[in-house]
């Protein structure tokens, strides 16, 4: 009983780990692009008009 509730708390935290992991590398990529993009996006716009 005790093995299947320490499987239960393994598996909780490595999805929680996993989901920080995704959100920090969200985070990441969007400072990393947002910037690039936003200026790409005025570029454009510029070209447009």
């Amino acid at each position: 009983m005790a093995q299947a509730r320490f499987l239960v708390w393994g598996g909780g935290l490595t999805v929680a780990a996993l989901s920080a992991g995704l959100v920090l590398l969200a985070l990441v990529l969007w400072a990393l692009y947002g910037p690039l993009v936003f200026v790409n996006a005025l570029n454009a716009a510029w070209t447009c008009f």
